[in-house]
């Protein structure tokens, strides 16, 4: 019996021996099988750290940008509305220094013959407008507009006048706006010599000229590009087509339709 006692303290001894060591091994085995885990949480987390310092120094790079475009965005829009009164200042001091100019078109090409073309020009609008002018007019000066002398059978360069008298100026467009102005059996065009912008604002206000004189109605355009118009013995100016244009259909039409 006492042997018995003994084999079964040494088995359970033993056992517990076992056991620990299994544990022990376990454990070891875990702990190995954990270490790659433990390694790649460590770059995982490294990596991450990475990404957020890199991403706070993109946000702080993108708001140092956004405030730089919005500054950039204010000088740009001050710089394009500076920009666009200074370019309706030059074509306002470009017409202005042309507004004692006309311009006269389809004059045959080389009809000055050699002719200094101040002179032909001014002889040319004695004999055109007899009516106008009983002697030839002064004129500061007389030139064809700029560009090559055209081929044969290509429209004639157009003259450009400069007279010496404002109102002789009218009265020769005036005159032309009223008569045919024939030379050498061509019809000739007489128009005033204004700046390609100048045109544009002028021809945005034909659809309501052309109204306004079906109707009867007495307008004007003053220089530089308004609409005078009288109305019941009242006289309107506009600044812009759209004013009018809102003015013919509120006063004009309205009245027609009552």
């Amino acid at each position: 019996m006492v042997d018995d006692s003994l084999s079964m303290t040494q088995l359970v001894s033993e056992l517990a021996k076992q056991r620990e060591v299994l544990r022990e091994d376990m454990a070891a085995l875990i702990l190995n099988s954990v270490k790659p885990l433990h390694s790649s949480v460590d770059a995982l987390h490294n990596t991450v750290n990475s990404f957020q310092s890199r991403l706070t120094s993109t946000e702080v790079i993108v708001g140092e940008n956004f405030e730089w475009l919005v500054a950039a965005e204010s000088t740009i829009n001050s710089l394009k509305a500076q920009n666009s009164l200074l370019m309706e200042r030059l074509d306002d001091l470009v017409n202005r220094s042309c507004r004692s100019n006309l311009l006269i078109l389809n004059v045959p090409e080389g009809s000055e013959s050699g002719k200094d073309p101040t002179i032909f020009v001014s002889e040319m609008l004695a004999e055109v407008m007899p009516e106008v002018f009983t002697s030839p007019p002064p004129l500061e000066r007389a030139h064809h507009s700029l560009g090559p002398k055209p081929a044969a059978g290509n429209p004639a360069r157009a003259f450009v006048m400069h007279f010496h008298r404002y109102r002789d100026r009218e009265l020769a467009l005036r005159w032309a706006r009223q008569h045919e102005v024939k030379f050498k059996g061509v019809t000739l065009q007489v128009y005033p010599d204004l700046s390609n912008a100048l045109i544009k604002k002028h021809a945005a206000f034909n659809p309501v000229k052309q109204a306004l004189y079906k109707e009867g109605i007495r307008f004007r355009l003053l220089y530089p590009a308004r609409l005078t118009v009288t109305f019941k013995e009242k006289s309107f100016i506009f600044e812009t087509p759209d004013d009018a244009n809102d003015f013919y259909e509120k006063q004009v039409l309205a009245q027609k339709e009552k």
